[in-house]
Formats: C-alpha cells, sequence, structure tokens
C-alpha cells in the first residue's frame, strides 16, 4: 500500500477518535513528519515532532544516557523511552506517538545489521500511558528504501494500533 493512503488513513482515523498526532525520530531523519505532512489537513491533528538523530539529541529530549548505553540507541527500550518523553512534552490528550529508531546502514551499528529498526506506538490518554513496539528486518538493499519502509510499517502500525484499542 503506497505511504499516501496509509497516511490518509490514520489521520482519518484520528480525525474521527479526536487523537492528536505527534512523532520522534532517529532512523528515519524527519520522513516520516514529512510524510504525514504532505497530506492536505494534516494540521487539523498533526502536532509537530523531534528528530533525535544522535545520541546527544536522544539524551538533550530526555532518554536516560544508562538505557542508551545498556540497550543501544538500536533497541525496543530507546524506542519506548521516545515515545514516553514526546508524550510527556505535549499537553495534547489523547495523544498518539510514533516514534522510530534503527540502522539504515550501511554498516552494522552497535553490533546490529543494517535494516533493524524498532517503532513504538505511545497512547497517552487520561492518566494512562499504552505503549507497544514493533521489532522488523528491512530485506531492503538502499538507506532510502530501509527508511521508505520503516515509515510505511510506523503507519500501519499506528492504524492497528488505534483500532485495538478504540
Amino acid at each position: 500500500m503506497q505511504l499516501e493512503t496509509l497516511t490518509k488513513e490514520l489521520l482519518d482515523l484520528l480525525k474521527r477518535e479526536e487523537i492528536k498526532l505527534a512523532t520522534c525520530e532517529s532512523m528515519t531523519g524527519g520522513y516520516l513528519g514529512a510524510t504525514i505532512t504532505s497530506i492536505p489537513g494534516a494540521s487539523e491533528v498533526f502536532l509537530g515532532g523531534f528528530i533525535a538523530y544522535s545520541y546527544l539529541m536522544k539524551e538533550l529530549l530526555g532518554i536516560p544516557e544508562e538505557i542508551i548505553r545498556e540497550h543501544g540507541a538500536v533497541s525496543s527500550q530507546v524506542a519506548l523511552e521516545m515515545g514516553r518523553v514526546t508524550a510527556e512534552f505535549f499537553p495534547e490528550d489523547p495523544l498518539l506517538v510514533i516514534s522510530v529508531t534503527g540502522n539504515a546502514g550501511p554498516t552494522a551499528l552497535e553490533n546490529k545489521p543494517v535494516g533493524l529498526f524498532y517503532i513504538s506506538f505511545t497512547l497517552k490518554q487520561g492518566i494512562g500511558i499504552y505503549a507497544k513496539f514493533k521489532e522488523v528486518k528491512a530485506m531492503k538493499k538502499t538507506r532510502r528504501e530501509i527508511v521508505e519502509d520503516a515509515t510505511q510499517v510506523a503507519l500501519r502500525g499506528a492504524i492497528e494500533f488505534i483500532q485495538g484499542i478504540i
């Protein structure tokens, strides 16, 4: 399914359910946010996002250094923390945060293979935060293909996550 179709489907779902959206991206470097904002009317639900590409930016965002040191930036733990700190930053409620971290290559990073990425889906609603993550190993060859694949998985996963809650 094309990125545009998935993005429209997610935005329509969030509008219907009156849920705001934010992103926190590492490996995708803003591609997810750019894909979302390419759809007219995205501003009705999309608040914005962070690009926490480096270790330093992740720490400045509020991800504990010990989590990065213990698990690596390419980990489910960091993806979940990216979602948590972003959800805490924005006052909107309910709020869905999509976070992406991974290795787009061209070489292994932290002994983790090219194409490995983690996506977290964090929903802040009332006093609760509900989160889950996906681990995916892309079989694509280029950085661009891996980033596009991660964006597609993130959009599809966000739709499934929200549909599973409502």
